[in-house]
């Protein structure tokens, strides 16, 4: 006859864990059905990836475990992402081959290879593929990730400088491409889009100011006495007529625009020698 196991409950005492308390107990049930909502919401909308059936007769076998062949198909194929079963069953033989469980040699490590198989799949098949190229690249994802723990865990117990160099390396290197691939799987999710930044650029009539809103070397509006030169590689404007320009006059009147109305580009405000360059040559004078 076989024994009844002690509730969970029960254990937690045997083991000397304190019962949580309400606030804690609150917690749990509002985690518990939000997971049970998500899972429902998530059944509604894509399949969960089925469980596998393992068995070894001289080679790894693997199937659907119960007599509806055709249910499992379409569970299968729709949990990957797939149209095609055929696509389906290429991506499950690609999990197979990934190892991600334990090299299948007898009954035990062919369905400890089938569970591992499952697990990547089953991590797939919550990302909800949309296409089986997603479904590639999660695999992908799922196998650098297991690839770039099991380096982490090999350099925390790593008592060798030149291992621990290693396999920093190899951790690094596997954590780069991890992050490519990831960045891959979100463009192609959401079709590649990009944020643009548009920048204005605006003159100022009065004083032939560049104002650039993404902050270019133009100056502001200011009550320097000179007039600014428009930043490099901006184009300079003539001032529009019958509007009055700065002039040096520190009454602050304005100075009249010339009869000659025609446009005209403006002369660069800047010095085209540095200051020191002029020093040098009245030195040598």
């Amino acid at each position: 006859m076989a024994r009844a196991k002690a509730p969970r409950k029960d254990l937690a005492k045997q083991e000397g864990k304190p019962d949580p308390d309400d606030r804690e107990k609150e917690a749990g049930k509002a985690a518990a059905s939000r997971i049970i909502n998500e899972r429902e919401r998530r059944a509604e909308a894509q399949s969960a990836f089925p469980h596998l059936k393992a068995g070894w007769s001289g080679s790894l076998m693997v199937g659907a475990p119960h007599n509806d062949a055709n249910g499992f198909t379409a569970q299968l194929t729709e949990a990957l992402g797939a149209n095609d079963p055929r696509a389906a069953d290429f991506l499950l033989m690609s999990a197979l081959n990934a190892g991600f469980g334990p090299k299948p040699t007898d009954e035990a490590t062919a369905v400890a290879s089938v569970r591992g198989a499952e697990a990547a799949l089953a991590f797939v098949a919550d990302m909800q593929p949309r296409s089986s190229l997603e479904t590639m690249l999660l695999l992908q994802l799922a196998g650098l990730h297991g690839s770039a723990m099991t380096q982490a865990r090999h350099t925390a117990r790593a008592d060798d400088r030149n291992a621990l160099a290693d396999h920093n390396r190899m951790l690094n290197q596997t954590a780069r491409t991890t992050a490519a691939l990831a960045e891959a799987f979100h463009k192609l999710r959401t079709g590649g889009k990009q944020q643009v930044e548009v920048r204005y650029v605006y003159v100022d009539a009065r004083t032939q100011t560049v104002v650039n809103t993404g902050g270019g070397q133009g100056g502001g509006l200011s009550d320097f006495p000179q007039p600014h030169a428009p930043a490099f590689g901006a184009v300079s404007y003539a001032p529009a007529p019958g509007l009055p320009m700065r002039s040096e006059d520190t009454g602050g009147d304005a100075l009249p625009i010339a009869r000659d109305q025609r446009e005209a580009p403006l002369s660069d405000a800047r010095r085209k020698e540095p200051r020191s360059a002029a020093r040098t040559v009245e030195r040598q004078l």
